[in-house]
């Protein structure tokens, strides 16, 4: 049965003036390509520390904006830009994320602000 809960923004970020947004954390899925393995590793468990892990390479992570600009400052450390890829993408409100396959959360895990629904692969089903 698919989850249909959806990605709400909190009320109270809505209202605030720019300096105090900085404080309203967002979800964003982290992916990353990097061509060297003892770099992969760093950036992996740096992930690993801080989110939570989607597939071997996409994480799911809450941050602020401090919280963003610390953690892509200590992903520029690790990585290679000539070499490597790293994105954040933001997950805006109202998104859900659809999977085939197995959950990407573990079973009992529950977020508020995510919604997680599995794709049909029966047509027919309704």
């Amino acid at each position: 049965m698919a989850n249909e809960d959806r990605t709400q923004p909190e009320p109270a970020c809505e209202r605030m003036d720019n300096q105090r947004t900085r404080s309203c954390p967002h979800n964003y899925l982290v992916g990353y390509d990097i061509s060297d393995p003892v770099r992969l590793r760093r950036v992996h468990r740096l992930l690993r520390s801080v989110a939570i892990p989607i597939q071997r390479s996409v994480f799911l992570v809450k941050l602020d904006q401090v919280g963003r600009e610390q953690l892509t400052a200590k992903l520029s450390e690790l990585i290679d830009p000539k070499a490597d890829d790293v994105r954040l993408y933001r997950m805006t409100g109202g998104g859900r994320l659809a999977y085939q396959g197995r959950r990407p959360i573990p079973e009992g895990l529950h977020m508020e602000s995510l919604g997680i629904e599995k794709l049909r692969t029966d047509l027919n089903s309704k």
